[in-house]
């Protein structure tokens, strides 16, 4: 009887052992979760405040359609065409594609020629910019910024 109740308590003991190497396990485990969120928190703080966009550039249309988009995405003027194409797709893309447009700064009043290099034509100003597409292709289309 009394080696029954020994053997009874040393497998409760294994068990409880067990249990115990189980709860480590897991405790170790929360350890290294806790050390990754609190690592992950820390560069959050680290990094450094974002720099916001410009202003928009704001195209108008001759129908009168405003399309804004940032300038900081347009890099080149193949890709202020793409944006034409895209934008005049249903009314004036055979007017983009041929290019019979112009674009015109209206804060400067002045003709924009995307020939010149890019930097040159469009630095980060705050301004409005519209864009009128005329059947005549001497007749400029206006952009503001």
């Amino acid at each position: 009887m009394m080696f029954g109740m020994l053997q009874e308590t040393l497998k409760k003991n294994e068990r409880l052992e067990q249990r115990f190497d189980e709860l480590k396990g897991q405790n170790q485990c929360l350890e290294r979760h806790i050390i990754e969120v609190k690592a992950s928190i820390q560069m959050q703080r680290n990094v450094p405040p974002q720099v916001p966009f410009q202003q928009p550039v704001i195209l108008h249309d001759a129908l009168g359609r405003i399309y804004p988009f940032h300038l900081e995405f347009v890099t080149s003027a193949a890709a202020l065409k793409a944006i034409l194409e895209v934008r005049f797709q249903n009314v004036g893309l055979r007017k983009v594609v041929s290019n019979e447009y112009g674009l015109r700064d209206l804060t400067r009043r002045t003709a924009i020629d995307t020939a010149k290099p890019w930097e040159s034509v469009f630095f980060v100003r705050p301004s409005t910019t519209t864009v009128r597409q005329y059947s005549d292709t001497r007749s400029p289309v206006s952009t503001s910024r």
